[in-house]
């Protein structure tokens, strides 16, 4: 296989990954546009961790998971009781000041992007992780807290004796859900780029987020079609 096609599908594969983040999310009633930032998130670290600490480059992928998991859960404590509009534009801001910050930490090269990346990621790990990410999406959707996501879906306003769990599970979906982005973006850095250098930056986190999100949108709705049908 030529290198531009094996590019071209593990780009495709690392995309599918951050749509199925994304399903996860709204299958628990919460639109969340966050993901930009959570990609960044476990970008920036396995970059550091593998660059800056000499890691192993799998160590340091799941070690990106850790933070973009957390803050998933974060913002879903923030947002659970929000209309869906309020949430958006909350998750988005946290994206965008996410954008801001990295833009002016000079530790992880700031507007200048962070350098010298070694390039790691090949389509056989690619195929494996997507593969995992498929099987954990599955096995959630078909366990209690899927059916508690799609319960939440259908009443997010819980009353207040059962808002603690509620919680829980929502914060156990976003988890679920921003840990696929930082899987994701873990890999991304490390995969050749067009012009060859290995150079991540915050902001090539944008027009991936908003392909991955418009899929992982509508599979979550044709999903509810065929549920009501």
């Amino acid at each position: 296989m030529s290198a531009f096609a094996e590019t071209i599908l593990i780009a495709a594969l690392l995309n599918a990954i951050v749509a199925l983040g994304l399903y996860v999310t709204v299958m628990s009633g919460q639109l969340s546009v966050a993901h930009a930032g959570l990609m960044g998130v476990g970008a920036y670290t396995s970059a550091v961790l593998t660059v800056n600490f000499h890691w192993p480059f799998l160590a340091a992928l799941v070690a990106g998971l850790i933070p973009a998991a957390l803050l998933g859960a974060g913002i879903a404590g923030a947002t659970l009781r929000m209309s869906e509009l309020v949430g958006s534009l909350a998750t988005l801001g946290f994206g965008e000041t996410l954008s801001v910050a990295a833009f002016n930490i000079t530790y992880i090269g700031g507007a200048n992007s962070f350098q010298g990346i070694p390039l790691h990621t090949r389509l056989p790990i690619t195929l494996v992780f997507f593969a995992l990410t498929v099987y954990c999406v599955w096995r959630f959707e078909q366990s209690r807290l899927g059916l508690a996501a799609r319960a939440i879906r259908a009443n997010p306003i819980p009353p207040q004796q059962t808002a603690s769990t509620s919680l829980g599970f929502a914060s156990s979906a976003s988890a679920s859900a921003g840990a696929s982005p930082g899987w994701r973006e873990g890999c991304r850095p490390t995969t050749r780029s067009s012009s060859g250098r290995p150079i991540w930056a915050f902001s090539r986190r944008s027009a991936s987020s908003s392909t991955s999100f418009s899929a992982g949108r509508t599979r979550c709705w044709d999903r509810s079609q065929a549920r009501s049908s």
